[in-house]
């Protein structure tokens, strides 16, 4: 959650991004109702942290390297470039490769499949109960809540997923960049 501040703190309004803020602010609250913060200690679900928290982290290893080697990173993309075809570039292509690989089939696959499989459906009957006793003192409104914020993000690791995907499509030479387009394209008059 250091990213958080960090975007408040070192950011101006316009380096910002949306989806990252709103990424950072959701993932507190979940963590927030995770350990019981909105339901008088009573951690919610914690057998559903093990992979909300851990399993969907794996591809961020292999992203740390990359966004060190990023071009806007100038100083970090510029001693990669002065190392040539050596280990730190085998290294950064093959972390890029496997955070693509990994973050398509956990983010984008796996995260909504568990979501959708088994985490809402257990909210949704446990929501369904009458008592507070029965739902172990967790409130209605904070199990949909939960519900609406992992709808959300499932939507977030689509879209990122679709993003990454056109990366790999345009690396792999199976779509045009639009640098690529000449002006093909233009009605001539």
């Amino acid at each position: 959650f250091w990213d958080l501040p960090y975007e408040f703190l070192f950011k101006s309004s316009k380096e910002r991004e949306v989806a990252m803020v709103g990424h950072h602010l959701g993932m507190a609250t979940v963590a927030a109702i995770h350990v019981g913060v909105f339901s008088n200690g009573i951690p919610v679900a914690p057998y559903y942290a093990l992979f909300f928290f851990g399993v969907i982290e794996i591809s961020s290893f292999f992203l740390v390297v990359v966004d060190v080697f990023h071009p806007k990173q100038k100083a970090w993309y510029a001693f990669l470039q002065q190392q040539g075809e050596g280990l730190l570039n085998t290294l950064n292509e093959i972390c890029r490769l496997t955070f693509a690989i990994t973050y398509l089939l956990v983010r984008t696959i796996y995260f909504p499949y568990v979501g959708f499989g088994f985490l809402v459906p257990d909210f949704a009957h446990v929501a369904s109960l009458e008592t507070l006793e029965e739902r172990n003192y967790y409130s209605k409104t904070l199990l949909y809540g939960v519900i609406v914020i992992l709808t959300l993000f499932a939507f977030l690791q689509i879209y990122w997923g679709m993003l990454i995907a056109k990366q790999v499509a345009k690396a792999l030479g199976l779509v045009k960049s639009s640098s690529d387009d000449n002006g093909d394209n233009k009605k001539s008059n």
